[in-house]
């Protein structure tokens, strides 16, 4: 059986030059030193989501929200060596709300005469 992983993962260096210092970390604190971005925004950096659906396995048709599995990579770039990589790798399960969409309202069939 494979080791079971524990998230998230982190990597607080850069795995090439081992520098601390981050190009997207940097440029969203003085975003932030500048009155252009909001404190508390973007703690862990810059990041992606990537929801986890397969269609086939939602099975709450009628519940206003369906649990996805979603992965999350933060990111950024080396500031010494240019170097992009992970800096937090997490795998989180979210409620995500479902849209139902209306259906078109149509009224009675229209007749002509013959």
């Amino acid at each position: 059986m494979p080791e079971e992983i524990k998230y998230p993962i982190t990597q607080d260096d850069c795995p090439n030059c081992h520098s601390k210092e981050r190009l997207g970390q940097r440029a969203i604190k003085e975003l932030q030193e500048e009155g252009k971005l909001s404190k508390g925004l973007y703690p862990d950096g810059l990041m992606m989501q990537i929801p986890l659906i397969d269609s086939k396995r939602i099975t709450a048709l009628f519940s206003p929200t369906v649990k996805v599995p979603i992965i999350i990579v933060y990111w950024d770039v080396c500031k010494e060596c240019r170097t992009m990589y992970c800096t937090k790798f997490d795998l989180q399960v979210q409620d995500v709300p479902v849209e139902l969409k209306n259906m078109p309202k149509q009224g009675p069939p229209k007749f002509s005469p013959s």
